[in-house]
């Protein structure tokens, strides 16, 4: 092979590996945001009974 291609070469699996690490990254990130997005929903489901709760012994 000569160099140029050998520098190719080793350029597109450089690019491709970062490609994938960055694929994988943006699907950690949507995991994380689906989990943050989840909890929240939690949070505002026990914030509205407890205030039900707080109403009731007014």
């Amino acid at each position: 092979m000569e160099s140029s291609q050998k520098k190719n070469l080793l350029f597109l699996m450089m690019v491709f590996f970062a490609a994938a690490l960055v694929i994988m990254y943006i699907f950690s990130l949507r995991s994380q945001l689906n989990e943050v997005r989840t909890n929240q929903g939690n949070y505002e489901e026990q914030i509205q009974s407890l205030s039900s709760i707080q109403n009731t012994d007014l």
